[in-house]
């Protein structure tokens, strides 16, 4: 999932334990640890880097990163959030910072689905959607507001038509770049990582049933568990389809069902995010 936030612009990830905090800015990263930064040229970075939860992340698919070329110097944190994952900065802009947040315990209660999740998070930075989405709709809608001027049309009309381009190209935009990703982490995954992919999607629907418990939530959560206010992702079901797809083509047997203990323990702790927030 493609984090609101842009590596390009300060942002702070404060943390529960080890490191204090996670400063990223334009030019440069660093880790606060008792209120002292730690730059990234230090001989100490490294070190601290470890004490980040979240590092095994790193250390476990260390080869994966490097296979796909993704940046050594790329941190892997675990913090509440409100969503399980997010990606942060680009694979390019190496003067600034990346980042993937991973909701804490996940890979605690369910080790392949974080590991299916982690994947499709690095392929964010991979392609550099950080940097590419944005610029994007910043050029179709300078685009149209230039259509709206050398036409001159009223000010109400130009904003209307130079928001909606804005609007339009964002989710077109954002539902490739999420599409792209959940193709990355597919072809990368193992068996037992695919049938944790399916069981993460299968714990988002069930926890979205579970919050049918209004009229209005009723209308923003189909009975099918799908969240009808985020159009900027693909829907549980067809993520779900494309990852059975995959296991069938790879002959791999699919025993994974919404009574999964483990989408069970996944769907708690989708409930306590939800809580969270």
């Amino acid at each position: 999932m493609l984090s609101t936030a842009i590596s390009l612009f300060p942002f702070a990830l404060p943390l529960d334990q080890g490191v204090k905090a996670y400063k990223v800015s334009r030019f440069s990263a660093s880790l606060v640890v008792r209120d002292e930064v730690i730059p990234k040229t230090s001989p100490l970075y490294k070190t601290v880097e470890k004490t980040l939860p979240g590092y095994h992340y790193k250390e476990k698919h260390k080869a994966f990163l490097r296979r796909e070329n993704i940046r050594d110097d790329l941190l892997v944190v675990e913090q509440k959030n409100d969503q399980f994952c997010a990606a942060f900065g680009t694979n390019y802009f190496t003067q600034g910072d990346a980042a993937i947040v991973m909701y804490p315990k996940f890979s605690e209660v369910d080790e392949e689905a974080s590991g299916f999740t982690f994947k499709h998070e690095a392929c964010h930075i991979k392609h550099n959607d950080q940097f590419k989405l944005p610029a994007i709709t910043a050029v179709f809608s300078f685009a149209a507001a230039f259509f709206c001027l050398s036409t001159k049309q009223s000010g109400k009309t130009s904003l209307m038509i130079t928001l909606s381009v804005q609007s339009l190209v964002y989710v077109l935009g954002s539902q490739y770049c999420e599409r792209r990703a959940d193709n990355f982490a597919i072809a990368n995954a193992s068996d037992q990582e695919l049938r944790g992919g399916k069981r993460h999607f299968l714990s988002g629907q069930e926890a979205n049933k579970e919050m049918r418990t209004s009229t209005w939530k009723k209308l923003i959560f189909s009975p099918a568990g799908e969240f009808r206010l985020d159009i900027n992702h693909p829907s549980f079901q067809s993520r779900i389809k494309k990852i059975e797809k995959e296991l069938s083509r790879r002959a791999v047997e699919d025993t994974v069902t919404a009574g999964d203990p483990l989408v069970i323990r996944l769907k708690a702790l989708a409930n306590d995010l939800h809580s969270s927030f």
